[in-house]
Formats: structure tokens, sequence, C-alpha cells
């Protein structure tokens, strides 16, 4: 700073000119435009769950698992659910599915989405046609996941557990 962008006062002080607040606003306002503060969030939501994949091993067909009756119980920490489906049937039919747990496909695989806080244990069990194909106890590993970014909400806890099944 020059003498010029600055007036002395009575007492002795110095007090900076318009022109040099001015410069001294522009390079703060510069710093906070270029400093990460000028961030830009998306609307993309995320809801906290759990998908099981399952998958059939050594299948190969139109369908990802071979036609028949499938029934699927999920129990999440103690809670029951279970869904009946008709495998080989195109679309896939499932009945008794409900807001927190759904079944899809795709590829294949059949997937188990289940949309819930975190929960601490889970078993599922697979038959078809009255047969048991899996039953297994697993405890999810949660991983926190922010679909516009680190720095933007929602931040939406999720998980994933691969099962094969036994034909």
């Amino acid at each position: 700073m020059t003498l010029n962008e600055m007036d002395m006062t009575r007492n002795g002080s110095t007090r900076l000119s318009c022109r040099a607040m001015r410069a001294a606003w522009h390079v703060v306002a510069g710093a906070l435009l270029f400093s990460g503060c000028s961030k830009v969030c998306t609307l993309a939501g995320c809801i906290d769950g759990l998908e099981i994949v399952l998958s059939a091993t050594g299948h190969v067909g139109a369908s990802p698992l071979p036609a028949g009756e499938y029934v699927i119980s999920v129990t999440l920490d103690g809670v029951a659910n279970t869904t009946t489906c008709a495998i080989g049937s195109t679309p896939l039919r499932c009945s008794g599915a409900t807001s927190t747990l759904s079944v899809g496909s795709g590829g294949s695989n059949i997937f188990v989405d289940i949309s819930s806080d975190p929960i601490k244990s889970a078993t599922i069990t697979v038959t078809r046609d009255g047969v048991e194909l899996v039953s297994r106890d697993f405890k999810p590993n949660y991983h926190a996941f922010s679909p516009n970014g680190p720095e933007c909400e929602p931040t939406c806890m999720e998980a994933s557990e691969n099962i094969a099944l036994s034909l």
C-alpha cells in the first residue's frame, strides 16, 4: 500500500482511501469465489437401504433363475418380510412386496431391495417350489453415499450383499 492510498487522521492513525478499499474488496470477493464457496448441488435423492443380489450358479437361460415359485423371506433385526415371485414369467411377478421390501430382476440376477434405516443383522431364506435353496445370516456392511457429492445433502447409508443360490 502506498502513502497515496492512505490518509492521515488528526491523531496520526491511518485509514484506507475509497480506491484502496474497493481494490481490497475485489481481492476478498475473488478469493471467496474461487475458494469453493460457490459449490453447486443437484437435487438427486437417495434412500437408506440394503440390496441383496441373488444369483444362480450354473444356470443358463432366458430368465435370471430357473422357472418356479420362489418365496423370499428376509428378517431384519427380528422383523420378518416375505414375498412370493413367479420366476420364468415376463415380467417378473411378485406378491407380498411392501414399501420396505421390493424385488426386481436385471441381467442374470434377482435384486431384493430393502428400504430401511441401517440394520444390525439380517437373515434371508429362499425356496423354489417348496425346496430351500439358501438360508443365510449376515451383518450388512454399510457405507455413506452422497449422490450430489461429499459436501451436498443428502447422505444415505447403503449396503449390498451377494448371495449365490445352488441349484
